[in-house]
């Protein structure tokens, strides 16, 4: 059993609530010499790969429903990312994109906390069958490997990764999913567009469009109305987003919090209630959601597409490392990002983005950048995470 206890400082920010539920955005930023001190003399100890593992933890993830897991293999200096299919939601995520792409920003925060302390990093996308990435059904494996990441410590630095910086763990540490209005007034400058479009390009078979004329921008908003409208009324989908979003006193380490959204107590628990069919949700309320994701829309400074040459393992992986790269980057820079499944998995607007993007590649990512109009927003609680603890499997 590793100890991962004095990875933890007592307190966090102000927008890290107390308890075991926000642990993780308590993370220490080891010195390298104390990072160093939790080793051995050859390789990486199980302590230094599940302090790796602590920034993975920290990565956003579909309905923060933390599908990862984590296995720390001493005797080859790896960790390697699992899959739990009882995470993959039935109705959202019928075929595990949203999950996998979730791996893929997991592994992108340990990447950038290995290469911190020059680690370098031999990343492999496993050859998992990308059905048993679908929510898990009966006879078939629960948990499934995705991702070997080994790691080694050479005479060179690691490569500089584009949009990579020395204060990554920091930014990890405040990166959070802002579901609020953005200030129409914030552009997306040219050299911050630039350096956002590089990362996409890194990783290969990807890129980033970003969107920022008023025009496409309201064309965005309408189609995000129409898929959130779309899902929302939806019995089965309507349920199961009304069990992930909690009310605000819920102690659950996963799921959404109304306070998340800015709803207050009463309101987080009367939506959590109609989605579930156990409260009435008049049409205007359902409707107001949904226009809700429209006005966010158009008040973005951007709004950024990743396409895909291929919805495969690899390419989503990759799009989940290019997001959650960006994101990073983004919020280095003053932006706040808040990402919009829905538009990639309702079959219409996805066609209809294609068309707009004039692309054959499929939009497998599509988000939105900005600042708060209200600094207030800004400073809306973390979502909630297990203990790193409950998260690491056994060798083997």
């Amino acid at each position: 059993m590793i100890d991962v206890d004095g990875f933890y400082e007592s307190e966090g920010e102000a927008d890290v609530p107390p308890g075991q539920a926000w642990q993780a955005w308590r993370v220490k930023i080891l010195p390298e010499p104390a990072f160093r001190a939790l080793g051995g003399h050859e390789g990486l100890s199980g302590a230094q790969l599940a302090y790796l593992a602590a920034f993975g933890l920290l990565a956003p993830t579909s309905h923060n429903t933390v599908p990862q897991r984590f296995e720390p293999i001493e005797r080859r200096s790896e960790l390697r990312v699992w899959l739990d299919r009882r995470a993959v939601l039935p109705e959202s995520d019928s075929c595990g994109r949203q999950a996998t792409i979730s791996v893929g920003c997991v592994v992108a925060n340990i990447e950038h906390a290995a290469h911190h302390y020059g680690l370098a990093v031999e990343l492999e996308v496993l050859d998992t069958p990308l059905e048993h990435t679908h929510p898990a059904r009966d006879g078939e494996p629960t948990l499934v490997p995705l991702v070997s990441m080994r790691f080694s410590r050479g005479s060179e630095a690691p490569p500089r990764r584009a949009g990579a910086g020395a204060d990554l763990l920091a930014l990890m540490k405040r990166r959070k999913m802002v579901r609020a209005r953005f200030d129409e007034a914030v552009a997306l400058g040219s050299e911050v567009a630039e350096e956002l479009r590089a990362i996409a390009r890194e990783l290969g078979g990807l890129e980033l469009h970003l969107l920022t004329d008023a025009p496409t921008l309201l064309f965005l908003g309408k189609f995000q109305e129409l898929a959130d409208s779309t899902v929302f009324n939806r019995a089965g989908f309507a349920r199961e987003l009304g069990q992930w979003t909690l009310a605000n006193d819920d102690p659950s380490a996963v799921g959404m919090r109304g306070w998340e959204f800015g709803l207050s107590d009463e309101a987080a628990r009367h939506f959590s209630r109609g989605l579930r069919g156990e409260a009435t949700l008049l049409p205007d309320e359902v409707a107001g959601m949904a226009k809700t994701a429209n006005i966010g829309m158009r008040s973005a400074s951007a709004v950024g597409v990743i396409t895909v040459e291929r919805d495969d393992l690899v390419h989503r992986i990759a799009a989940g490392r290019a997001y959650e790269g960006i994101a990073l980057c983004s919020l280095r820079h003053g932006l706040v990002a808040s990402m919009h499944a829905a538009i990639t998995e309702v079959e219409a607007p996805n066609m209809a983005l294609r068309g707009r993007l004039r692309t054959r590649r499929r939009p497998e990512v599509v988000f939105r950048l900005g600042r708060p109009k209200l600094p207030e927003d800004g400073m809306r609680p973390h979502a909630s995470r297990p203990l790193l603890s409950s998260l690491l499997l056994p060798e083997g």
